[in-house]
């Protein structure tokens, strides 16, 4: 398709023009033949340049963006090769970019950014942090910086989750963007800090954002379980159940928190069947043996309590086993060795 503009077909701000046009109905191919024209109509328009090296990267035509680019490489293109690069997964290759735009102009926010999102890519967190921190206190109102503070204090161990949280919590004041993982990633937080309430609550956004994610059921059951919310944890762990049918490692799991959840309720027979279907997937698991035996431990079926605390014994390794459960099992063996299987 040619797209017809006024003005004369021979100057190179014409065929910027008709780039930019191109750019703007997404026809990169075409876009790209007319920045290539306008430049060697006029070689040294830095526009025509800028254009066509934003059409390459975006086509992730890297090879030929940088034999593009020449030694005296513009503020504006390092910008546009290192985030283009950085877009595309090549973080190493952003890293020359993005230090070459810094050095350049070090008082610019945009390239001490990028430089940070480069190092955070690459997992060279401490870098990363270091350079987030001061760009904070000279943008205080910068949401993405504030993000990427919390995930950076969320790498730094669990005294510095706090920190995590008041970061991600005021990027999401600043943005109103309320994405399910970061709303799960909130509730994660809160939960190992055994703030049960405000990770169930973080966790009902996020299933309202997602419902059709069974991890995040699963979490929100977890985090209703511990408040002791034991049929909305029922309920959650079910539709957790039904949405990831087909993974047999998280159906393992699931299984065994179902089975406690209903342990819980003093719903033994629940129990007993979905500790039997974690053992069915995994048949030396140490905590479906050892649930199975507790929920088989009531009047009348302690004959199979006996059975499988013995399972448990004889499955789990000793560099594997829980010292304090094992002398727990085993004081309970020798009780019921006493008193008789049916009391």
């Amino acid at each position: 398709m040619e797209l017809a503009l006024r003005g004369d077909s021979l100057s190179g701000q014409y065929h910027v023009g008709l780039g930019r046009a191109y750019v703007a109905l997404n026809l990169l191919p075409a876009a790209r033949v007319a920045f290539e024209n306008a430049l060697r109509l006029d070689t040294n328009t830095a526009v025509a340049r800028l254009e066509l090296l934003r059409v390459l990267c975006t086509m992730k035509t890297f090879g030929d963006a940088k034999r593009l680019l020449s030694e005296r490489a513009t503020f504006d293109e390092l910008m546009v090769m290192g985030k283009g690069l950085l877009g595309a997964g090549k973080a190493w290759e952003a890293l020359e970019y993005a230090k070459r735009a810094v050095s350049m102009d070090s008082t610019n926010v945009s390239s001490r950014v990028l430089l940070a999102d480069t190092y955070f890519a690459l997992q060279q967190y401490d870098d990363a942090f270091a350079l987030y921190v001061y760009l904070m206190m000279e943008s205080q109102n910068s949401a993405h910086v504030a993000r990427k503070l919390a995930l950076c204090y969320e790498k730094r161990g669990q005294r510095s989750i706090p920190v995590a949280i008041l970061k991600m919590q005021k990027y999401m004041r600043l943005t109103g963007d309320t994405t399910a993982a970061d709303l799960a990633r909130l509730g994660t937080w809160f939960y190992a800090r055994q703030q049960y309430d405000s990770s169930a609550n973080y966790y009902a956004l996020a299933v309202a954002r997602d419902s059709t994610s069974a991890e995040l059921h699963f979490n929100y059951g977890l985090a209703l379980f511990r408040l002791g919310n034991l049929h909305d944890a029922e309920r959650e762990m079910r539709v957790a159940e039904r949405l990831s049918a087909p993974t047999l490692s998280f159906q393992s799991t699931l299984a065994k928190t179902i089975a406690a959840v209903l342990l819980q309720r003093k719903a033994t027979g629940g129990a007993i069947r979905y500790y039997q279907k974690a053992l069915r997937i995994d048949p030396s698991n140490a905590d479906a043996l050892y649930g199975l035996a507790v929920s088989y431990d009531t009047p009348g079926k302690r004959a199979l309590a006996i059975r499988w605390y013995r399972k448990y014994l004889d499955t789990v390794p000793d560099d594997h086993r829980d010292g304090e459960l094992v002398e727990r099992v085993q004081d309970r063996l020798k009780e019921l060795g006493r008193t008789g299987t049916n009391r």
